[in-house]
């Protein structure tokens, strides 16, 4: 039986890619979930089966710890004709144990488990654009060095997962697919996947981020989770292996952090709750400047302000990184699924969006969000 395996189909991208290839294909999947115990993996095997089309006995579960032994030995080698890895920690606060522990060596034990697959045609491993580091300039497609260093340990491990991959590993038929920030579920502006970008905006919403790292022209690149989705699927039929793919649009579809910032207190001016606070655009300052006011702020013992203020350290460096990004491959691999977005008009519709839900709370009540 020629199956699919999906790591981290617990996950927001994982699952999202089980949903695809059960409604547009006819393959069988194993879906891979991380769970500790019998008793969570129940509860994940139940909770997914709910939300997943009707397929029959096409969806097969098991479950696994990336940091244990051999997470992958329920699972039938000689069955799997195509694996995606996106089993992963997504936090850039990440420490850089867990990093490590998750994203590197986990992803290992997965590339080593991909070598005892006789029958495997492809192995797509799930990464980020942001393996690219605190380089600035052209992003290529290409393979990146470290000599720029990294913003947290999230960027680097997930480099260093995939310079694993393509020097320890370069038998097996991988494909690098480089995931840009995923701002919302679909062009509606949906969000159920909440992250840096959509706590910075309830910040300023808030009045709790008076200065914000960064320079005005660093170009900020949003895509879609339907758009991620369909890119990885699309690339995965294809793309040719042994290729990198920036999952991403390019710099004259992106928003500066300056439009990012306009465009978000356009939105909260139309709130009157937002209009009563009088709440002022934050002041652009240097790393450094930053940098002291969170240990000040954290010296003092302010709660709220800190914690504001530790959601945008893991990455303010990269708010000083101007980048140009190539995403020639994936065009080519998208065919004529690749669209070009109105980034403007998303980035007002999740922001509306974010307002209207309470940033999640709302539609976590009913049930909505995950």
């Amino acid at each position: 039986m020629d199956q699919i395996l999906i790591s981290g189909a617990d996950g927001y991208l994982g699952f999202r890619l089980a949903q695809k290839y059960l409604a547009e294909t006819t393959d069988d999947l194993m879906l891979w979930v991380r769970a500790r115990s019998q008793e969570e993996f129940d509860r994940k095997r139940f909770e997914m089966s709910r939300k997943l089309p009707k397929s029959g006995r096409r969806i097969h579960f098991t479950s696994g710890v990336l940091t244990e032994g051999e997470p992958f030995s329920d699972v039938s080698p000689r069955s799997i004709k195509k694996i995606i890895h996106a089993a992963e920690i997504n936090r850039f606060d990440v420490s850089e144990v867990d990093a490590n522990e998750v994203n590197l060596k986990g992803s290992q034990k997965l590339f080593t488990f991909a070598r005892l697959c006789s029958n495997l045609e492809t192995l797509a491993y799930v990464s980020t654009l942001y393996t690219s580091g605190l380089k600035a300039g052209v992003i290529e497609e290409l393979p990146f060095d470290s000599q720029s260093g990294f913003s947290n340990h999230y960027e680097r491990s997930k480099w260093e997962a995939e310079n694993s991959l393509i020097s320890e590993f370069n038998d097996l038929p991988w494909q690098i697919h480089r995931v840009s920030t995923v701002i919302s579920d679909d062009d509606s502006g949906g969000v159920t996947h909440y992250h840096a970008i959509h706590h910075t905006l309830k910040l300023f919403y808030y009045g709790l981020l008076p200065s914000m790292p960064g320079e005005k022209t660093t170009p900020l690149y949003f895509v879609t989770g339907q758009f991620a989705t369909q890119a990885i699927f699309n690339l995965i039929k294809n793309g040719e292996n042994h290729k990198f793919f920036n999952i991403a649009h390019q710099a004259s579809d992106s928003l500066s952090l300056e439009e990012f910032i306009h465009l978000g207190f356009e939105v909260f001016e139309k709130h009157p709750d937002f209009k009563s606070r009088k709440v002022s655009n934050p002041l652009f300052v240097d790393y450094e400047a930053f940098k002291r006011l969170f240990e000040v702020v954290q010296g003092m013992g302010g709660e709220v302000m800190s914690q504001a203020l530790a959601t945008i350290m893991p990455i303010a460096k990269q708010l000083f990184v101007n980048k140009k990004v190539k995403n020639d491959n994936t065009i080519v691999g998208m065919e004529s699924e690749y669209k070009t977005p109105n980034t403007r008009e998303l980035l007002t519709r999740v922001t509306e969006n974010l307002i209207q839900t309470n940033w999640g709370n709302d539609s976590e009540k009913k049930g909505t969000a995950h």
